[in-house]
């Protein structure tokens, strides 16, 4: 079955996004974290980089003091649309110093028909649990997304880390080598779909399939509890390995950013 537009994949593909920060947010609650009124979300941190300095969804109500807000802290910040065509807020958000929104595909999988993945040779897969030390899981994200490790801190918690319970809301997966974790990621299960985040390779190892393996298999877990469409938003480097798999682009994600200058 392809993924169609009245399906579940292209009415959430995109809106699954700002639904998994919110969760993810929820469990570390930051300092500058506050969700809006209309369902979005806003978080100034004031660290160096745009997952730690975002607006998500505000409505058109919303708009203006957000992009205020995040102007003002002078770090690299960015305004994200999910759930609604930018075009109207297009001008208002580079009024404040944001750039043209720009397109990052939305993408579904009918997880019936989620392609075969297997690791390679001297690769294990793991699901992390609370009993196991989060810090290398962290670590590798932190190198793998060249993201600043306390922004990784953020977005991902531990601290309500389960024994491992197959239906956690939540959970984080890794690929491991020789004992080091070398590739990363985390599933958020949501809305009714299976959505697939964080996923990372360290440099020396990529080019192996960890990164679709890491895709497919928390899917396939997903898919024995019932669900029946998995989503992502996908980047350059990884949309052809989602390609591979059977996802689709159904949908799109609009992302206005601003740089310090």
């Amino acid at each position: 079955m392809i993924i169609e537009d009245q399906d579940a994949g292209a009415a959430l593909a995109a809106p699954h996004y700002g639904t998994a920060f919110r969760i993810l947010l929820e469990r570390s609650r930051p300092s500058g974290y506050t969700p809006l009124s209309g369902g979005g979300l806003i978080l100034v941190t004031g660290l160096p980089h745009p997952l730690a300095n975002m607006a998500v969804d505000p409505s058109a109500d919303e708009l203006e003091s957000c992009a205020k807000t995040l102007g003002a802290s002078g770090c690299p910040c960015m305004v994200v649309f999910t759930t609604h065509d930018p075009a109207s807020y297009e001008a208002e958000v580079r009024r404040f110093g944001f750039s043209e929104p720009s397109k990052t595909p939305a993408m579904a999988v009918d997880l019936a028909e989620l392609n075969q993945t297997a690791m390679p040779d001297g690769y294990t897969f793991h699901r992390l649990t609370q009993s196991q030390d989060p810090l290398p899981w962290m670590r590798a994200a932190e190198e793998s997304f060249q993201v600043p490790y306390a922004v990784c801190e953020i977005l991902c918690s531990f601290e309500d880390e389960s024994e491992g319970r197959p239906d956690d809301t939540v959970q984080f997966f890794m690929a491991m080598y020789e004992d080091e974790v070398v590739a990363v990621s985390a599933l958020v299960l949501a809305d009714g779909v299976a959505g697939m985040y964080c996923v990372g390779t360290l440099p020396d190892h990529r080019g192996k399939g960890l990164g679709a393996h890491l895709t497919a298999e928390p899917l396939r877990l997903a898919r024995d509890l019932g669900y029946r469409v998995g989503v992502l938003q996908a980047s350059k480097l990884g949309y052809p390995v989602y390609e591979r798999l059977g996802f689709r682009t159904v949908a799109s994600m609009r992302i206005a950013s601003r740089m310090p200058s």
